[in-house]
């Protein structure tokens, strides 16, 4: 999960809740690779690529899987976004009493210091500003066209036929050199929105701030795989032979 940086506590007349509010969306289960049962939804995953790096795939099993903090310095409009995995978290009690801390809403419960008892909130805005953990990130669209793949500067387009093995193969590559601990993959369509705001409402909503991208965007249609990074800070990008990968993709020809 994302951890809130600096939160702090502001009093004020609340903003739309209907700019807030997040998109129904098709969610990934997260799954170490030993689980058989991760890719259950019925969707398919369709992914941009330039011609030389297809025919590395289908050829040699290789494929690179970029970083999340890498789009922040992609200088391709559709691409790049300076603000990537940034934004404001918010969320609002308009009033309420909560007889124990573990009563209390998420985020509020966090600021409560000891056991406190028969706690009031009255008009009380918790808004914090999120930069996320860089992580291994693998974007992909649910709606491929050639128009969009030409403004990736691609000319070839691949869709995954078996997301489970796709997925778990690459999850399996990259542990094995040392990238991950406890290694887990997720998933989600991209929220778009015009504030970057995440109206939330748990601790799990938190991980939606890695699918945030700007409303100008929306055309893309994006789903994103995510794959859990070590610890170290500074991740980069992999270029990997993933054996027996390209058994698990199709080559599409968009007109």
């Amino acid at each position: 999960m994302t951890k809130l940086p600096s939160y702090y506590m502001k009093l004020f007349y609340p903003v739309d809740a209907g700019n807030c509010l997040l998109q129904k969306r098709k969610r990934l289960r997260t799954s170490t690779y030993s689980s058989r049962s991760l890719f259950y939804l019925d969707m398919r995953l369709f992914k941009y690529i330039k011609k030389e790096f297809l025919a590395s795939l289908l050829e040699r099993d290789q494929i690179r899987i970029g970083t999340l903090f890498e789009y922040r310095k992609d200088e391709n409009i559709e691409r790049g976004d300076p603000l990537e995995g940034k934004g404001d978290a918010y969320s609002y009690i308009a009033k309420g009493t909560f007889e124990n801390v573990t009563d209390i809403p998420y985020p509020f419960k966090t600021m409560i210091m000891g056991d406190g008892k028969n706690i009031r909130f009255v008009n009380c805005t918790f808004e914090a500003p999120f930069d996320v953990k860089d992580q291994y990130i693998f974007c992909t669209t649910l709606a491929p066209n050639k128009k969009n793949m030409e403004s990736f500067e691609c000319d070839r387009c691949f869709e995954i036929a078996d997301l489970h093995m796709f997925t778990n193969r690459i999850l399996q590559t990259l542990d094995w050199h040392r990238k991950l601990i406890n290694p887990v993959i997720g998933g989600d369509m991209c929220i778009y929105s015009k504030t970057k705001i995440l109206n939330i409402r748990s601790e799990e909503d938190m991980s939606q701030a890695y699918f945030l991208k700007e409303k100008r965007l929306e055309h893309q249609q994006e789903y994103r795989i995510l794959f859990q990074t070590a610890k170290e800070d500074n991740i980069t990008g992999q270029v990997m032979i993933v054996p027996g990968l390209r058994n698990y993709i199709r080559e599409v020809k968009l007109i």
